[in-house]
């Protein structure tokens, strides 16, 4: 027993673990996917209490603490301290609670003597400055720092440092942002040589520039360097403002680490054994401008163009700007979507807009960064022409994109359309091709051509909910719409329009959508011509058959594709069912001379059943024809339609028997029908068509007399 439960135990754990695997393990490929074109990169454990995000986190909120009281970190840098309020100075961390009051000291004792007044005694404590107990709760989330000062005191004759990575001599450390500060005496220039370098290509970098204010565009000699290039010995720019001030930054993620750097610099009072004109003199490459790169793509007609960035999916080159225009036939729009996104986050950009022109009636402009979700992603532009620029910095490079372009009808809902010189355009429906069209549509379009020019009209495809959702289309302006204008009038369905291709009678048609609340379907695309493009076709074919080929094709202008027709489909007719053959009857002949038998206009429908109500009524009657007063209450009082309803009946009963009739009129007027309803074989059942095609009136008299003399013997 007490194995079994061991053995269940250890089941049950092997199954957990089972679960943690399978429900680990797609995030662990999502975090170790690739991310370069060469090679894969790998996520590593950091110290999260000394990582950048966490600092970010601690910098954002003291500094919602601090705004709360009205104060602000020392010339908006959270890593220099504290300024104090309403005075010009500031006060680092490591000074603040250390027992000495820096903030408020010129104002301490007026501060004290106004407590006086308020509360009749002395209290300092809301003039103790930085010693405050809420600047000491601040000082416990101050960020931590990573880096270090260096200042040459040539009086020590030390004219040299040394910047090394975090880490150092291991390899540096994952996310983490270092920045160090190098000064001499001003009029002295620095000497900034690499002795090692080496970091993750793209995603660890290093720059570097002069003065104090880091990170600045202005000031900036080395941007964002990576790889595994040094950067040649160089010299600050005696041109440049604080050309005897250094700053260096160092950024790295939270993947892979390489084996780091090793900067060393000097003062310019030091000899270096270089020649003069193998060091370099420090400039920004800011202010250099990007080379610019333009070309032209032509979308195919049924088909797609694919627009990748360069080197795409290896990384793309830096301080480039791309752009491309993408071009469709006149009369057409561009859809557009992307299936990989991945550009340098706030650095590069991609902006896309409307027309021929670069930047003008932009779709979307400078998106930026890494987008999982490129259902986002997808556009649709409002003009046959879309420009599409592509901006990259001077360093860190990603994948870039992969965007497709395809020409698609016209899907605006209504509007007022132009059809170009000698070309044509295409209309569908909203969501067209891909999806279905939305409901409670109620669009209208008004399509003009050059005066007293016609146009061809021409449908391709056609799908809307039967009896819901109809289209119409005809002559002439939409507010002059009418029946007598209207050539296709409220279709609806899966077949094709009656007709599907016609010639307008001016320059002018009109056409109308409208769907219902539910059940959408595929919707409609039509093509429309220029009748000097496309000459209206001799004749018109029904929806349902193929078109008759022209003998000749018209020709092709200005580079415009006729579109092809495609044959429809015949519908097969339905089988009739097998005819019913009755005894005593031949069958129905199967030649194209047949003429169906037709009964004589005396005949009604209704009669079996009045006929069944009559025998009820001349049943009752007969029995109690020794009463007269029960006959005269039952003409008047039971049924008083009796003799009105079915006049006919009873002048065709009367010539029939005329020749029986007896002292008892009731009786032998009505016993007839009685008789006649019992024993015919009910003519309301017989198949007029089943019989013979040759029949002849004297056969159809024959038919009935027999009837009769059956009648008669009853």
């Amino acid at each position: 027993m007490l194995g079994l439960r061991v053995m269940s135990a250890v089941w049950l754990f092997l199954l957990v673990c089972l679960f943690h695997v399978a429900w680990t393990r797609p995030h662990a490929d999502e975090e170790e996917e690739l991310e370069g074109g060469e090679g894969g990169r790998h996520k590593r454990n950091s110290d999260v209490s000394y990582g950048w995000k966490h600092t970010e986190y601690l910098i954002a909120s003291v500094r919602q603490r601090l705004n709360n009281n009205d104060l602000y970190f020392c010339n908006n840098d959270p890593f220099l301290g504290v300024r104090c309020p309403e005075e010009q100075h500031c006060v680092d961390w490591h000074e603040i609670c250390d027992g000495h009051q820096t903030c408020g000291l010129e104002v301490r004792e007026a501060c004290i003597n106004s407590t006086i007044d308020s509360y009749g005694r002395t209290d300092d404590r809301f003039c103790v400055g930085d010693e405050d107990a809420k600047w000491c709760d601040w000082k416990k989330m101050a960020p931590h720092r990573c880096g270090e000062d260096f200042v040459f005191d040539l009086s020590k004759k030390r004219k040299q440092y040394r910047i090394r990575h975090p880490g150092f001599p291991s390899a540096y450390l994952t996310d983490r942002y270092c920045f160090w500060t190098v000064s001499t005496v001003p009029g002295h220039f620095l000497y900034v040589e690499f002795k090692k370098f080496r970091t993750e290509t793209n995603y660890d970098y290093l720059s570097l520039g002069q003065g104090l204010l880091r990170d600045s565009d202005r000031n900036t000699l080395i941007f964002k360097h990576s790889g595994v290039d040094k950067p040649t010995l160089f010299k600050t720019n005696l041109r440049l403002p604080n050309a005897h001030q250094l700053w260096v930054t160092f950024r790295s993620d939270d993947w892979d680490t390489d084996e780091g750097f090793i900067i060393e610099v000097s003062d310019s009072s030091r000899e270096i054994n270089v020649p003069a004109a193998d060091i370099m003199i420090g400039s920004n490459p800011f202010q250099t401008r990007p080379k610019n790169e333009t070309s032209r793509v032509v979308i195919p007609v049924g088909g797609k163009t694919i627009v990748k960035s360069p080197n795409y999916p290896k990384f793309y080159r830096n301080h480039v700007t791309t752009n491309w225009i993408i071009s469709a036939r006149r009369g057409r729009r561009i859809e557009v979507w992307f299936d990989n996104f991945d550009v340098e986050d706030d650095e590069d950009f991609v902006s896309m807009g409307n027309g021929p022109l670069l930047r003008v009636y932009p779709i979307f402009y400078r998106k930026t960064g890494k987008i999982t979700n490129t259902n986002s992603l997808r556009f649709v532009s409002t003009a046959s022409d879309v420009w599409l620029s592509f901006e990259t910095s001077l360093a860190i490079a990603r994948k870039g994109f992969r965007a497709y372009f395809r020409e698609i009808p016209i899907t605006d809902c209504g509007g007022t359309l132009l059809v170009p010189d000698n070309g044509s355009i295409a209309v569908a429906n909203k969501n067209y091709p891909e999806r279905y069209y939305p409901s409670n549509l109620d669009c209208t379009w008004s399509i003009k051509n050059e005066e007293g020019r016609r146009m061809w009209i021409s449908f391709h495809d056609f799908s809307t909910e039967w009896r819901k959702d109809f289209l119409s289309m005809g002559n002439g302006a939409p507010q002059d719409r009418n029946r007598t204008s209207a050539i296709i009038t409220m279709h609806s369905g899966t077949h094709m329009p009656d007709p599907y291709e016609f010639t307008s009678s001016g320059d002018e048609v009109w056409m109308t959508f409208t769907s219902s609340r539910y059940n959408n379907h595929g919707g409609f695309v039509v093509d429309i011509f220029d009748e000097m493009l496309h000459p209206p076709p001799v004749t018109t074919a029904p929806p349902t058959t193929q078109p008759p080929p022209t003998t000749e094709p018209p020709p092709t202008i200005r580079g415009e594709v006729r579109p092809t027709r495609r044959p429809k489909p015949t519908r097969r007719p339905k089988p009739r069912p097998a005819p019913v053959i009755l005894p005593g009857f031949e069958p129905a002949p199967t030649n194209d001379d047949y003429v169906p038998f037709t009964w004589p206009p005396t005949t009604t429908t209704r009669r079996p059943t009045t006929t069944r109500r009559t025998t009820r009524r001349t049943t009752r009657r007969t029995t109690t024809t020794r009463r007269p007063t029960t006959t005269r209450r039952t003409t008047t009082t039971r049924r008083p339609t009796t003799t009105t309803r079915r006049p006919t009946t009873t002048r065709r009963t009367t010539t029939t028997r005329r020749t029986t009739t007896t002292k008892r009129p009731t009786t032998t007027t009505r016993a007839p029908t009685t008789t006649k309803t019992t024993t015919t074989s009910r003519p309301a059942i017989i198949n007029p068509w089943e019989i013979p095609s040759d029949s002849s009136s004297s056969s159809s008299v024959s038919f009935f007399s027999s009837i009769d003399s059956t009648q008669s013997q009853f």
